[in-house]
């Protein structure tokens, strides 16, 4: 059974909350990291066309929702997936966190708060390479 629409649009509202915490936070506590850590806006509502454009200019469908590009002792980056905690992987986003996994070049994590971020991120920053 599908996820009715209205389902989906408050689920993403969320998600885009959970999102705005966790660029603040990082934000706030790594401020030399700031242009190493972004959005990748591969999701939303657009015209057929525009869309078309963007897969021509590079967009993957998929592809985490934030990337840390700061390398730790283990990989070359850490992408980060939000979603609520119902919220699941769907078989873009699948496929692309086992294309990074299966080549060990960066670490794949779905969160799912603002606290299960913290954690993450700091463990992480305690082991950058620069």
């Amino acid at each position: 059974m599908k996820t009715p629409a209205v389902k989906r649009k408050q689920t993403k509202y969320i998600e885009s909350a959970i999102q705005k915490k966790i660029v603040s936070y990082f934000r706030y506590k790594y401020p030399q990291y700031k242009s190493h850590f972004f959005s990748v806006p591969n999701s939303g509502n657009r015209s057929q066309s525009l869309g078309n454009i963007m897969k021509a200019e590079g967009m993957l469908a998929g592809v985490a929702d934030l990337l840390l590009l700061v390398p730790n002792k283990d990989y070359s980056f850490l992408a980060i997936e939000v979603k609520t905690d119902i919220g699941k992987l769907n078989p873009n986003q699948k496929k692309w966190r086992e294309d990074i996994e299966d080549k060990s070049i960066g670490r794949y994590e779905v969160v799912r708060s603002l606290a299960q971020f913290i954690e993450l991120v700091d463990e992480w920053m305690m082991f950058t390479s620069f």
